[in-house]
């Protein structure tokens, strides 16, 4: 009888760490399996290359738009297609920043990475949620390739 008690003991005991693991790690598990649209509703503020950017433009999601942050005669000499300016250096720039739509993709770039830096900074503060810094600027994406226009 007492090897039962013991064989029992040691049966309710498994069950119950059994139990804990999985109030545990179930959570965790599912929220790394449910379902997530590629880049609707996920929070994100990441450094991306050229080559991703392009991709992700490519993929076209519907509400992607890419910033350009450089000035305006740097914008009308060269820029990405379907980009749009707001000069980093304008003394409204935190303003025109804040009548964008906080709930688009943005890929933010500049000359070469700092402004876009410094403007991916601002936009967090002011409550964007999904935004790509394009790691090396418009000369990081000429320098693999990627094709330009310009209003000029």
């Amino acid at each position: 009888m007492p090897n039962k008690k013991l064989g029992n003991l040691k049966l309710a005991s498994y069950f119950a760490f059994f139990i804990f693991l999985l109030i545990i790690v179930n959570p965790v598990f599912s929220d790394q399996c449910s379902s997530k649209s590629a880049v609707s509703s996920e929070t994100f503020y990441r450094d991306i290359s050229p080559d991703k950017a392009e991709k992700i433009i490519k993929s076209g999601p519907k509400d992607l738009i890419i910033l350009d942050v450089r000035t305006k005669d740097e914008f009308n000499e060269k820029h990405i297609s379907g980009a749009i300016n707001i000069d980093y250096y304008s003394p409204d720039f935190t303003s025109k920043l804040e009548k964008l739509d906080r709930t688009k993709v943005y890929i933010v770039y500049c000359k070469s990475g700092f402004r876009s830096k410094k403007s991916t900074e601002i936009m967090k503060k002011l409550g964007f949620k999904r935004i790509y810094n394009m790691l090396g600027g418009i000369n990081g994406w000429i320098e693999a390739g990627l094709p330009t226009v310009s209003e000029e």
